[in-house]
């Protein structure tokens, strides 16, 4: 114990001496820095007070509100995007206070490049915004570097705040290195205004003093600007790493080709440009001079046009958001439309011109009719039914992962003796309500609830649904027709309830090729009340590509395939087309991916065109588990597979309350499989074989106990394994 405390007072007592020596090395070059600037002010101030002061407080006064507002946006941001999602965990403030001090800030290094230079970036950012602010002049302020300091300890306070916060943020990583980096960021910061910072407002005075005054639709126009970058570029989870990078653009996140990324609506196309015609209004009145408040619409159009270029472009290092080159043309078209108007506009409606009011009436009037503009804007802009607040996202983000937690937390319990009934199968009406909206794709790029799709892929060789951010909600919609993926989801947080999806066909019976009913890189995932059927490639496969996914929960799902009553595709009829009802990949480098799947029911998966065809076939780095559930008419049930190869991992499953009928065979395990556990497994009729340890070994941790006869499927289905079967045995009693 002695020589414990001894270890951690010498770490702690070398990490205060860090601090203290970084602290000193601060004070030395900041003093230097002072002192430099005194000597020179000195000299300058003899010959004349007046002539080194005045001229710059007054470019101080012109340009200090620009600083401020950069400042304040770039603050914003970097608190904005260090604290979502903000889902704090249970900590309290004495532990949180502990395990902040037990970080060592002292030993230098980073646990990323990328991530390093991102934060760099970021207090680069804040220490020049804010010294600026600090001292306008730069380098010729006379108390340049007693600001400095203050700057500097103000943004590292504000930065070790936020990195404090982040204890509480399951989602987030506290690091020493991030500070160091975001230290050196402030300092480079700060000192590059120090050598441009004159310069910089020598110029932006003498730009800014040419200009007229701002009138209200100036306000107007520069306030919704602000707002649309706030919206287009939430929730600011900038990513520059080029892996991720590249899987953004392999997942079809970044669409470079106009109009291939969607079936664009008329409307979505027109409410987009919509959205850009206050920019484009800004665009022929931002900075002009009085003697000329209108630019041409020319070079109105050209900043329209450059403006959707550099949001779509930073859409790109936005890891939940999509670039999309279709929304560069809308948004030069609204834009365009914006600059005509505010022509059109300014010459004969003066109430929205950019001129002064000549009395306080007229100033009343303009006030008005840019609020009422302003407001249908904003109405148009960001509000839609399926939307929603930033309230109700949190709310459903919430209750996605609260669900998760439940139904994890449930399947853990191997007491028998809970006989509630459990219906399998799906528990209410799957597909399209009555006047369902039709489209040939659907992508989904903004949160919301999305209800009643017919989304028909006409057998195109895309997605036909691509969820990419998430909370998202998609229910009573049928996905069909295509030769991909029916749905395929690359964001966290996503219900897909009481949906219909079938018929993707890819390849021949003879040549099959894989098109799932629903895929991807899923976190936080709900499949629920969903009929999955006639697929070429499986039902759900997590994931092809073998990228990270976590936390899927499958239940009350119908997942079957049978022949094919009319010829489809490149299918022939009668020829059945599908491989697995789930399947799972992953690789052994990555964290072992979770999966629940329970009360769902599984059939018609044998006599396909691959061998040991299996409703469910569980591999790789991966832990499912599966709890009562029915099988019915497949070749093989369970198909388990252990590490086959050292790059891939194997699965753990764990099986609870499942019953299979007319079979071939129950489990198939593979390749020494490790942690099976199979409980209650109950054999109905029509069962050729129970259980095939592939060579006669298994891996440890194998367990299988409390085998039974199977209840008529009719019951179990109705009620649910358990129940069922207590139902069964109270018949059988005589008493």
């Amino acid at each position: 114990m002695t020589c414990t405390l001894a270890i951690d007072a010498s770490a702690e007592l070398q990490q205060y001496m860090g601090i203290g020596l970084l602290g000193l090395a601060a004070i030395a070059v900041i003093v230097h820095l002072i002192q430099q600037r005194r000597g020179s002010g000195d000299s300058s101030r003899q010959v004349n007070p007046r002539s080194a002061t005045s001229p710059h407080q007054k470019a101080a006064s012109t340009v200090r509100p620009a600083f401020i507002a950069t400042a304040i946006g770039i603050s914003v941001a970097a608190i904005f995007g260090s604290l979502t999602p903000y889902t704090p965990t249970e900590l309290s403030l004495d532990a949180a206070w502990q395990q902040f001090r037990a970080i060592d800030f002292v030993s230098w290094g980073y646990h990323g490049r990328i991530d390093w230079v991102s934060n760099f970036l970021l207090g680069l950012g804040l220490g020049l915004a804010w010294q600026a602010v600090a001292t306008p002049q730069g380098q010729d302020h006379p108390r340049w570097g007693a600001r400095a300091v203050i700057v500097v300890l103000a943004i590292m306070s504000a930065l070790t705040l936020i990195e404090f916060v982040q204890l509480w943020l399951p989602h987030r990583i506290t690091s020493p290195h991030d500070v160091q980096a975001q230290l050196l960021g402030v300092l480079c910061g700060v000192y590059a205004w120090r050598v441009i910072g004159a310069w910089v407002s020598r110029r932006l005075s003498a730009s800014l003093s040419k200009l007229r005054p701002a009138q209200p639709i100036d306000w107007f126009a520069r306030s919704y600007l602000v707002a649309f970058l706030f919206y287009s570029l939430k929730p600011f989870d900038i990513t520059i790493h080029p892996v991720e990078l590249y899987r953004k653009l392999a997942a079809g996140r970044v669409i470079l080709v106009p109009f291939s990324g969607s079936e664009y609506l008329f409307e979505e196309m027109f409410r987009h440009a919509l959205s850009y015609l206050p920019i484009g209004m800004l665009a022929a009145i931002a900075f002009t001079p009085a003697s000329r408040p209108l630019r041409r619409i020319e070079p109105a159009i050209l900043i329209s046009f450059g403006t959707a270029c550099a949001i779509e472009m930073a859409q790109i290092f936005i890891g939940s958001r999509v670039a999309d080159a279709t929304q560069v043309i809308t948004g030069t078209l609204g834009g365009a439309t914006g600059a005509l108007l505010m022509h059109s506009v300014g010459a004969s409606a003066r109430v929205l011109a950019p001129l002064p009011a000549r009395n306080q009436r007229e100033w009343i009037a303009q006030w008005t009719a840019t609020g009422i503009a302003g407001l249908a804007c904003v109405f148009v802009t960001f509000w839609q039914p399926q939307r929603l607040s930033a309230g109700e996202e949190t709310e459903l983000r919430q209750s996605i992962r609260n669900q998760i937690d439940e139904a994890f937390a449930e399947v853990t319990v191997t007491d028998s003796s809970v006989n509630a009934p459990a219906p399998i199968g799906l528990t209410g009406p799957a597909g399209c309500l009555a006047s369902p909206t039709k489209r040939q794709r659907l992508i989904i790029t903004e949160p919301g609830v999305y209800s009643n799709y017919m989304v028909d892929g006409n057998f195109d060789r895309s997605n036909v649904v691509k969820i990419n951010t998430g909370p998202v909600v998609l229910r009573h919609s049928e996905v069909r027709n295509g030769t991909n993926n029916g749905i395929f989801v690359s964001a966290t947080d996503v219900i897909i309830e009481s949906c219909r999806i079938y018929h993707h066909i890819n390849g021949t019976f003879q040549y099959q090729k894989d098109a799932h009913g629903i895929s991807g890189t899923p976190t936080n995932l709900i499949i629920r009340n969903c009929e999955i059927f006639q697929v070429s490639g499986d039902g759900i496969q997590f994931d092809p590509s073998r990228e990270k996914w976590d936390r899927v929960l499958i239940e009350n799902c119908r997942i079957w395939t049978g022949p094919l009553d009319a010829p489809l595709a490149d299918y022939a009829a009668g020829e059945q087309p599908g491989e697995n009802a789930i399947d799972t990949k992953q690789l052994a480098a990555n964290p072992r991916s979770r999966m629940v799947v329970r009360n769902c029911v599984f059939f018609g998966w044998g006599e396909g065109n691959i061998a040991d065809q299996a409703a469910l076939n569980l591999k790789e780095n991966t832990e499912t588990v599966v709890h009562n559930c029915v099988f019915l008419d497949n070749d093989i049930c369970f198909r388990m597979r252990g590490p086959a190869s050292p790059e891939r991992g194997g699965a753990h499953v764990r099986i609870s309350d499942c019953a299979c009928y007319n079979s071939k065979l129950i489990a198939r395990m593979e390749d020494r499989i490790e942690n099976l556990k199979i409980r209650r497994m109950g054999v109905g009729s029509g069962i050729d074989r129970s259980f095939y340890i592939d060579r006669g070994v298994i891996g440890e941790g194998y367990v299988n106990e409390g085998e039974f006869v199977a209840p008529p499927i009719d019951s179990v289905l109705r009620l649910g394994v358990r129940a069922s079967r207590r139902r069964t045995a109270t018949d059988r009693d005589p008493r």
